[in-house]
């Protein structure tokens, strides 16, 4: 999965972010991340996963907005509804 950061200043501290919650940054383009959760083999989980790791992280930087990008659908906001 692909993750848009509003502020590229700070892909480099969430790929350590996801790094520390068992995730593997596949590629770092800009401000786009992919990601890969290599303990969870459904696509579902792992978005469930990746959904609550990415509200965590924007706990810690409450101005930036990151959206998943799924092949599927063309984004998704990673904010809690």
């Amino acid at each position: 999965m692909r993750i848009r950061v509003s502020q590229p200043a700070l892909v480099p501290d969430l790929v350590e972010f996801l790094g520390r919650a068992s995730c593997t940054t596949e590629s770092v383009r800009g401000s786009v991340v992919e990601v890969v959760l290599p303990n969870v083999a459904d696509r579902a989980r792992a978005r469930r996963d990746l959904d609550l790791y990415l509200a965590a992280w924007r706990g810690l930087h409450p101005p930036v907005e990151a959206t998943i990008i799924d092949g599927d659908q063309v984004g998704s906001p990673a904010t809690p509804a």
